[in-house]
């Protein structure tokens, strides 16, 4: 019997919708944990917590330079907004 321990990781999500930052959700580094996320909300980034799995499928590899966006507002990892 195979036991799955969910992950989780807080990301940085661009104003264009890009998760641009991220860091793993580890108790025994709650310290590091802290400094990325509070380096996440300087760079003016959305803080969101969502499963290792969900980041690995959304991260966007694209550097944003001086804060646009390749994708041009249409990144292809953004989330559908209801």
């Amino acid at each position: 019997m195979t036991t799955s321990t969910q992950h989780y990781a807080y990301v940085g999500i661009s104003p264009c919708g890009c998760i641009q930052s991220a860091v793993v959700d580890i108790a025994e580094h709650a310290k590091d944990v802290r400094r990325a996320v509070a380096e996440f909300m300087r760079n003016g980034e959305i803080i969101e917590r969502k499963t290792v799995e969900e980041v690995r499928k959304q991260f966007c590899v694209t550097i944003h330079r001086e804060g646009v966006c390749p994708h041009r507002g249409d990144c292809p990892f953004r989330k559908a907004k209801p």
